[in-house]
């Protein structure tokens, strides 16, 4: 049985995959349950994560970490991540609920944010602080001129290979 406080609103996907999910959606007899958007621009995404409870990256494979982390972390909005080499790279139990890559795994660490909102407010307070401080523009800038000035200058870097 679902809840009837929650809807699914799954934004992005093409077509292909968004007629396929809608098909399962249907067969599962959940359609008042989800909400398929399909590929949105990306000036409406920061819309739809100020509308979420809860953010999802549910991948089960990958090494690769997904850009959308970045806006997740920044949103204020707790996450539901797979406890995956690409997620762990940046994410960690801190800053987000980590969940094994399957269905139950996804659905247990929804409803465990859902059901303990505190919770979900403090994970989303640490993320939003270690964006801050480690994925801010201005950090990004800081890190690029630190490393352009170590490939540029010969003296730096010989320092920075010495020091690794």
């Amino acid at each position: 049985p679902g809840r009837s406080d929650v809807t699914m609103v799954v934004v992005g996907g093409r077509p292909g995959q968004v007629e396929d999910l809608r098909r399962q959606v249907r067969a599962a007899g959940l359609e008042e349950t989800f909400v398929l958007t399909g590929q949105v621009p990306p000036d409406q995404i920061p819309a739809w994560l100020r509308l979420s409870r809860l953010l999802v990256s549910p991948r089960s494979t990958g090494t690769n970490s997904p850009l959308k982390i970045y806006q997740y972390l920044k949103s204020g909005v707790p996450l539901v991540a797979t406890d995956i080499h690409s997620h762990t790279q940046i994410l960690h139990e801190g800053i987000c609920r980590l969940t094994p890559p399957t269905a139950t795994g996804l659905a247990e660490g929804l409803l465990a944010l859902l059901d303990d909102p505190g919770l979900g407010r403090e994970l989303a307070g640490a993320a939003q602080a270690k964006a801050r401080q480690e994925y801010a523009n201005d950090v990004y800038v800081r890190k690029m001129a630190e490393m352009l000035d170590a490939v540029m200058s010969p003296d730096r870097g010989r320092q920075a290979a010495n020091a690794l």
